[in-house]
């Protein structure tokens, strides 16, 4: 079952997600937040096969659970 929160269209899950104000980011405020490379996140989020907790628009958004096994992968280069 989807549901429409703002413009976007997302399952029950993860509108109820969004409703709770859990964290979600985006691969480019993870790199922000981490002080790395946008790019060397989203071959961190390859390598650890993560997919996004949410996607709004097109933009992937990972919570912290995903954002810890993405961290895992991340190699400072």
């Amino acid at each position: 079952m989807t549901k429409t929160v703002g413009k976007a269209r997302m399952t029950s899950k993860q509108a109820t997600a969004t409703e709770q104000g859990t964290d979600l980011l985006t691969a480019g405020k993870l790199a922000a937040a981490w002080g790395v490379k946008l790019g060397d996140v989203k071959k961190a989020i390859s390598a650890a096969g993560a997919t996004p907790d949410a996607t709004r628009c097109g933009c992937a958004y990972y919570g912290p659970a995903a954002a810890a096994r993405i961290k895992k992968h991340l190699v400072k280069g």
